[in-house]
């Protein structure tokens, strides 16, 4: 397999991808309503306990502020004031733009003159979300020509922090997007099980260590992004709903694998240890470090605890430290390799740019109380998988090359050796037939001499 026939492969592989992404698009972005984005007032309570009267009574303590917070372990009280001013009532879906806090109360007021309580949270089975939704999302009514405040109760008793995005959709708008970006997720989900189920049965068949360890990372990084992108949600939603402590764990779980094993494909495909060698054990003392830091996490997240916020939100900040310079790391590497000519070093430098800047904004966006963009994640892994598995292709190509080469000039090395043998032993017959050939002559010369010297005894014993 040529160089050109790889790129082509890929130019094309890329192109299918693209058309299957924009198959999910929606047919007409234009005609899709937008979100209404809210002006927010914040309240903060650091000790977490004030109810809903105290918050009221604290009305002029309200300042305007941004609902992305970060980490904290403080409880945050939201107020934001919707109207209507159209001639009929009208249901919104207010939108937190969040899957991940323990702890959500929506207070809105009834017709009654009291006020309607939901309470939800990552800690709670999904079935108890007021709407069965990604996020949390609450219906709020709000009668024609009106304005209602609704107060939001938020507080993060876990690794993540307070990471909002609050905003009111239609229930048709709001359906329309989650449905895109859940055919988006499932089919991303689609093609990288069809290229593992590929890789899977050629390794059963070649029994070729890289083809299992090629689809042992195809599974560590669509777990990953599935709980990134879907933790909480989606994923939650459609594989263990009734297990809110487990989905929780699994976030930080699906962070472990993938931080082992991209980078030892990677470093097993391009020799990295034996090329880069300080940078190799650098990144192994890195990933060894991140890798107690999670599983931590993972262990004080099975607790279930909310006093051990601080240290599950400190020790996340310490793996993010940690973390972030890892994959820049194998770019670099890869890219000096690259530069040197090393071929697998150039699939890896075309492979990971697209999620080494994702990964790096991501980071940096979870830090600062951001939501991950989705789409960017799944671009940035199917990109990943399929050079990747373009590599695996090129580098098995090569060594099945390399056999043969190595094969034929064993052949061409054995023939040249018979030749060489055949040559001696001619050669040698040659001297053995001339040794014998002269050794005859002696001896008839040494007979006919023998003979001689009878015939003159015989004379002289007649004379």
């Amino acid at each position: 397999m040529t160089l050109s026939t790889l790129l082509r492969s890929a130019l094309g592989a890329l192109g299918a991808l693209w058309l299957a992404w924009m198959l999910c698009a929606p047919a007409s972005a234009a005609a899709q309503p937008l979100p209404v984005a809210l002006e927010i007032a914040l309240l903060e309570d650091p000790q977490g306990n004030m109810g809903l009267e105290d918050a009221i009574a604290a009305a002029p303590r309200f300042r305007p502020g941004s609902p992305n917070l970060g980490g904290t372990t403080s409880a945050y009280w939201m107020r934001f004031t919707v109207g209507n001013p159209g001639g009929a009532p009208v249901t919104w879906w207010f939108d937190t733009g969040n899957r991940t806090l323990q702890e959500v109360d929506f207070y809105q007021p009834d017709s009654y003159g009291s006020w309607q309580h939901m309470a939800t949270g990552s800690r709670f089975p999904f079935a108890q979300r007021p709407l069965p939704t990604d996020t949390y999302v609450f219906p709020l009514t709000v009668a024609a020509g009106g304005s209602v405040d609704v107060y939001l109760r938020v507080r993060s008793t876990g690794y993540l922090g307070v990471t909002l995005l609050p905003r009111l959709w239609t229930k048709s708008a709001y359906q329309q997007a989650a449905q895109e970006n859940r055919r988006a997720w499932l089919t991303y989900l689609g093609m990288t099980v069809a290229l593992g189920a590929f890789y899977l049965m050629l390794w059963l068949y070649l029994r070729e260590r890289n083809y299992l360890l090629y689809v042992l990372t195809m599974v560590s990084i669509v777990w990953s992004i599935s709980s990134t992108a879907g933790g909480f949600g989606a994923a939650f939603q459609l594989f263990w709903p009734n297990s809110p402590g487990f989905e929780q764990c699994a976030w930080m779980l699906s962070q472990i694998p993938v931080t082992w094993l991209p980078v030892m494909f990677a470093s097993r495909l391009a020799d990295l240890p034996a090329r880069a060698p300080k940078i190799s054990r650098l990144l192994w003392r890195l990933i060894k470090s991140v890798s107690v830091a999670m599983l931590a996490m993972v262990v004080l997240s099975a607790v279930q605890r909310p006093e051990l916020a601080p240290l599950l939100q400190g020790l996340y900040v310490l793996g993010w430290f940690l973390w972030l310079p890892i994959y820049p790391l194998v770019g670099f590497a890869m890219a000096r390799e690259a530069w040197r000519g090393d071929r697998m070093a150039r699939y890896f430098c075309l492979a990971y740019t697209p999620s080494i800047v994702v990964a790096a904004v991501i980071s940096t966006q979870a830090l600062r109380g951001l939501p991950p963009a989705m789409a960017h994640m799944l671009w940035a892994s199917a990109i990943e998988l399929l050079v990747t598995a373009l590599a695996l292709a090129d580098y098995l190509n090569l060594e099945h090359k390399e056999k043969v080469s190595t094969q034929e000039a064993l052949l061409d090395s054995t023939r040249r050796t018979e030749e060489e043998l055949e040559r001696k032993v001619s050669q040698r017959t040659l001297e053995l037939n001339a040794e014998r050939k002269r050794t005859r002559e002696q001896l008839y010369q040494l007979l006919a001499g023998e003979g001689a010297d009878v015939h003159v005894a015989a004379n002289d014993k007649e004379a």
